[in-house]
């Protein structure tokens, strides 16, 4: 319930005769801490290509955006369907979820100061559809919106936006965000330990995937150049 209530500045500055409401009222905390954690989950491993920092610094061109596995791009959901034994499976390519619109030489320019680096041609180089527009496509590809309970249609939900924003850098840092918000507000509002340890020992590269995202760049040519001077200086004292 803590989630669902406005901070508490808010409230000493507007006071309401009435508490709010909303959707996160009516869910269980159950729901509600489920829903986080499927927020909380990535395209893969470092392992698999997808570590947080490979993701989030690789640019658009072919050999960033082209290294990275393609998979990740697209979206797989099998499901069971309300009363029924029978899976369902929804399939979207990268094809299905790229626009075919080229973006005009002034959108390319606009990315291009946004972004600070080179776009090239290829599947990055076009934008991703609407997530409005991908999940009717979804739904008309299983029969409509009978075939997909609401839990359900939440987990589709987060997985196409997840691989709707896997095409462009700038669409992939801002899901990294996304994702480590939802996983900081699981940590703090989770009721349940295992749940939580359950998460990262799933994912046990996760750790080491943060910490690469903090950690400060050295370049090779920085330390030999810190070692040279190191070098005078020794040689400097002793002389």
């Amino acid at each position: 319930s803590s989630l669902a209530m406005p901070p508490i500045a808010h409230r000493h500055q507007t006071p309401e005769a009435q508490p709010p409401t909303n959707a996160l009222h009516t869910d269980s905390p159950r729901g509600i801490h489920a829903r986080l954690m499927t927020l909380a989950k990535g395209w893969g491993s470092r392992g698999s290509g997808l570590g947080l920092a490979d993701c989030v610094t690789a640019d658009d061109s072919a050999s960033g955006q082209g290294a990275l596995p393609s998979y990740a791009g697209e979206v797989r959901y099998e499901f069971l369907p309300p009363s029924s034994s029978r899976s369902l499976t929804v399939l979207l390519s990268t094809n299905d979820i790229t626009s075919t619109a080229i973006p005009t030489d002034h959108q390319q320019e606009k990315r291009r100061k946004m972004t600070a680096y080179s776009i090239t041609g290829g599947p990055a180089s076009r934008p991703s559809k609407s997530t409005s527009n991908l999940f009717f496509q979804a739904l008309q590809q299983i029969g409509g919106r009978s075939q997909i309970t609401t839990e359900r249609l939440f987990t589709l939900l987060v997985h196409i936006r997840l691989a709707a924003s896997f095409h462009s850098q700038q669409t992939r840092v801002a899901a990294v965000e996304r994702r480590l918000h939802a996983l900081l507000a699981a940590l703090y509002a989770h009721q349940s330990h295992d749940v939580l340890v359950g998460y990262f020992y799933a994912q046990q590269e996760l750790c080491g995937e943060l910490a690469d995202l903090i950690r400060p760049t050295v370049s090779s040519s920085a330390v030999s150049s810190s070692c040279t001077s190191l070098s005078r200086r020794k040689r400097g004292v002793r002389g």
